[in-house]
C-alpha cells in the first residue's frame, strides 16, 4: 500500500451531524435496490462502501427502518446492519443467503419485502442503478397490491442503455435487453434521477418520458480530506484507473508516452484496473518501452491515496457517463488531463480546470507535456478542479437534490404506474425465425422454467401446458393472421 494512501473517514468514525431536514421523515420505509449481482461484502472489501456510508448517514434518518436488497451471500447481513451505526437495529439485508439460482432468489424477493414491511404504511423503493431495477419495478407491484402507498426512484448513476450500444452494437441482444428494461423502470418510476443534462434528455426522448418526472443529481465527491498541492507531490507518475476496457482507451495513453519520450520528455505510468484488455496492454507497454506499472483494482480509500501523490491524472475514455475517479481525482488537486469526448468536458473545463485533449497520441502526449514540465499551470489546474468540484459536486450541496427527489416520489407515490401485465412476453423478432426454431426456442424456455418449480408444481404445470397445446388451432390462427 502506498505511505500515503488515504482511507476516507468512515461514518461510524465521523458521522456527519444530521439537521432537522434530513431526520424528516420520507415514509416509514426505505427499499434499496442494489445494482445487478453486486454484493455489500464484495463493496467492503474493496472500501466502496465507505463513500455510500457517508450517504446513508444523512438519508436513512428520514425512514423508520431500511430493507437492503443484495446479491450477495449471508455475510451481507452483518454487513447491512453496520452501515450507518445510528440505525442499527432497523436496517435488515434481502440477499442470497440459501445460495439459490440468481432467477429463485430473485423471483421471491417481492414476497419477501412485502413480509418484511407490511406493519408500515408507506415505502419508498429506491433502484441504485438502472440496471437491476426491474426487481424494484416488482418489488413495488407487490407492495403497492397490499396496500401500501409505495414511491419509486429510479436513479442511473450512468445510461445503462447507451453504454451497452457503444460496447455492443445496436444489433446486439445486450443493447436490446438494456433498452427495454430500462424503459420499463423509468416509464414506472414516480421519479428518474441522472447525473448530468444529456442523460436526462436521452432518457426523456428514448423512453417518452416527461421532463417533470426527470431530476437532475450529479454523483457526490467525498471532500473530508483537504486537496495535495502539487508543488508537495514528488515527481511521480502519470495515473489513471478503471476497467482496462477497449472504451477506456488506455493504448492511447501508451502510445502516448511513447510519443513524449521520442520527444526526450518521459512519462512513467501507473494503471490501475482489471479487465479484458490487461494483457494487450501490458505487451504493448513493453513492446514500446513505456514505463508502465500495472496493478490491479485497489481499495477507494488507496486510490485516494494515489490520487493525492500522483503528479497528474489522465484519462482518455472514449465516453464516460459521469466520470466519478476524474472529479476524485480533482478533488484531490490533482491536475488532470481528459479527450474530448461524452461525458468528460461536460466537467472539465479547457485550460481551467484541465487539459481536454483530441484523441491521437500527439495531442495526447502534448498535453502530458505540459503538466509534467509546467509547475505553475499544474499548480493552478489542480487548485481550480479542487475548488469547482468541491463547490459543485460535494455531499452538502448535491444531497439536498437527492433528498428531494425521494420526497417528490413520494408525493406522486404511483400516479404513473400502470397495472402489471400477467402475459409472457416474447420478442418479435421471432417472427422471422422459421417455425421449427421458433419452436425450439419456445420449448427451451418452457424447460428453463419448469425445472425452477418444485417437482409438484412442475408436473402440474407439465400437465396444464399439454391439455392447453392441445387446443391450438394452427389453421385458425393462420386464417386471423392471413386473411384470404
Amino acid at each position: 500500500m502506498n505511505p500515503r494512501a488515504t482511507t476516507i473517514p468512515r461514518a461510524d468514525a465521523a458521522p456527519h451531524p444530521t439537521s432537522t431536514a434530513d431526520a424528516a421523515p420520507i415514509a416509514h420505509t426505505l427499499v434499496v435496490v442494489s445494482c445487478a449481482y453486486t454484493s455489500l461484502a464484495t463493496g467492503e472489501r474493496f472500501g466502496l462502501l465507505d463513500r455510500e456510508r457517508a450517504f446513508y448517514s444523512r438519508l436513512w434518518p428520514g425512514f423508520h427502518e431500511v430493507v437492503f436488497i443484495s446479491y450477495g451471500g449471508a455475510e451481507d447481513h452483518a454487513v447491512a446492519d453496520s452501515l450507518v451505526p445510528t440505525m442499527r437495529g432497523r436496517v435488515r439485508c434481502v440477499c442470497n443467503d440459501r445460495n439459490l439460482e440468481p432467477g429463485v432468489f430473485l423471483s421471491g424477493v417481492p414476497d419477501h419485502i412485502q413480509r418484511l414491511v407490511s406493519h408500515g404504511q408507506s415505502a419508498l423503493v429506491l433502484s441504485e442503478q438502472f440496471w437491476g431495477g426491474e426487481v424494484g419495478v416488482a418489488v413495488s407491484n407487490c407492495l403497492r397490491h397490499n396496500g401500501l402507498r409505495v414511491g419509486l426512484a429510479a436513479r442511473g448513476g450512468y445510461h445503462w442503455s447507451w453504454t451497452m450500444l457503444r460496447e455492443h452494437g445496436p444489433e446486439s441482444a445486450a443493447f436490446a435487453q438494456a433498452r427495454f428494461l430500462e424503459g420499463e423502470l423509468c416509464r414506472a418510476a414516480d421519479v428518474v434521477i441522472a447525473t448530468t443534462p444529456r442523460i436526462l434528455d436521452d432518457l426523456s426522448f428514448q423512453h417518452a418520458l416527461p421532463r417533470s418526472r426527470l431530476r437532475l443529481v450529479p454523483n457526490f465527491v467525498l471532500t473530508e480530506q483537504a486537496p495535495e498541492p502539487v508543488a508537495s507531490r514528488a515527481p511521480g507518475p502519470v495515473l489513471t484507473a478503471g476497467r482496462l476496457a477497449r472504451e477506456k482507451r488506455i493504448d492511447l495513453l501508451i502510445h502516448a508516452a511513447s510519443a513524449l519520450r521520442a520527444r526526450g520528455a518521459a512519462a512513467r505510468l501507473l494503471i490501475v484496473g482489471d479487465g479484458p484488455e490487461r494483457m494487450g496492454l501490458e505487451s504493448l507497454a513493453e513492446r514500446l518501452g513505456v514505463a508502465a506499472e500495472f496493478r490491479s483494482r485497489v481499495p477507494h480509500g488507496e486510490l485516494l491515496g494515489l490520487m493525492r501523490t500522483c503528479r497528474a491524472y489522465a484519462q482518455c475514455s472514449e465516453y464516460e457517463g459521469h466520470p466519478k475517479t476524474v472529479l476524485e481525482a480533482m478533488a484531490c488537486g490533482s491536475p488532470v488531463l481528459v479527450t474530448d469526448s461524452p461525458g468528460m468536458v461536460d466537467r472539465v473545463r479547457d485550460r481551467q480546470t484541465g487539459i481536454v485533449t483530441g484523441a491521437t497520441a500527439d495531442d495526447v502526449a502534448t498535453g502530458l507535456r505540459e503538466l509534467l514540465t509546467d509547475d505553475a499551470l499544474a499548480e493552478r489546474l489542480g487548485r481550480a478542479a479542487a475548488e469547482a468540484v468541491r463547490a459543485e459536486l460535494s455531499l452538502d450541496a448535491v444531497f439536498p437534490l437527492y433528498r428531494r427527489a425521494c420526497a417528490d416520489a413520494m408525493a406522486t407515490a404511483g400516479a404513473f404506474a400502470a397495472a402489471p401485465a400477467s402475459v409472457v412476453r416474447w420478442d418479435q423478432p421471432l417472427l422471422n425465425l422459421s417455425p421449427p426454431v421458433a419452436a425450439a426456442a419456445w420449448l427451451a424456455s418452457i424447460h428453463a422454467y419448469a425445472k425452477r418449480l418444485a417437482p409438484a408444481a412442475a408436473e402440474v404445470f407439465r400437465q396444464e401446458l399439454g391439455a392447453r397445446l392441445e387446443g391450438l388451432d394452427a389453421r385458425a390462427t393462420m386464417t386471423a393472421n392471413h386473411p384470404a
